[in-house]
């Protein structure tokens, strides 16, 4: 119960920053990227919070609303377009509501959401990777964490590797006998 509490108190500070923003009188430069960013977390946290109420992982629910304190804090910071930051906000809130329904009431209700609520729909654009984490290991001990684009081919990442100033000292005077790849999972490099 304490940290339930406290963990809504700190929403609560939170949603008053967020709802300053949003009133605010002075217009903050668009900016795209920050937009951007929050449709994206919008839309996958839409997503998993409607696959998770499906399931019935109310525990994870409960992680994915901790996830989404921690991204708005740090996002509240930089400079973003009201209108997104309201429009995005009010979706978080009404996927909130099944779980803490009077507080996301009250946040609705003082951003001037009286209406019905709706449950939202996510935007399937934004749930698409571009980019992925793929595990390098060398000689089958984990060095590192390459990103790279979906669809690049084994050479290529090789490639990248090679060239990456962390990963030089491994092969230097050696030379790859053996890769083992995991499309986009893992490369696993045997060097002598």
């Amino acid at each position: 119960m304490v940290a339930s509490f406290k963990f809504l108190q700190k929403f609560w500070l939170l949603h008053k920053k967020i709802k300053d923003q949003i009133l605010s009188k002075n217009k903050i430069k668009r900016d795209d990227s920050s937009s951007t960013i929050l449709k994206e977390f919008t839309n996958k946290l839409i997503e998993k919070v409607t696959r998770n109420l499906e399931k019935f992982h109310y525990n994870v629910i409960v992680a994915n609303f901790y996830e989404t304190y921690n991204f708005l804090i740090k996002l509240i910071e930089k400079p973003i377009n009201q209108s997104d930051l309201l429009t995005n906000y009010l979706k978080i809130l009404k996927i909130m509501s099944p779980m803490i329904p009077h507080f996301t009431s009250e946040c609705l209700e003082e951003l001037g959401e009286k209406k019905q609520i709706f449950w939202p729909k996510f935007d399937k654009k934004y749930l698409e990777k571009k980019e992925l984490n793929i595990v390098l290991q060398i000689n089958g001990k984990k060095r590192g964490i390459i990103d790279c684009k979906i669809n690049t081919d084994e050479k290529q990442l090789i490639n990248k590797i090679k060239t990456n100033s962390l990963y030089k000292k491994y092969f230097e005077n050696k030379k790859i006998i053996r890769s083992i790849y995991v499309k986009e999972r893992l490369i696993n490099l045997i060097i002598q």
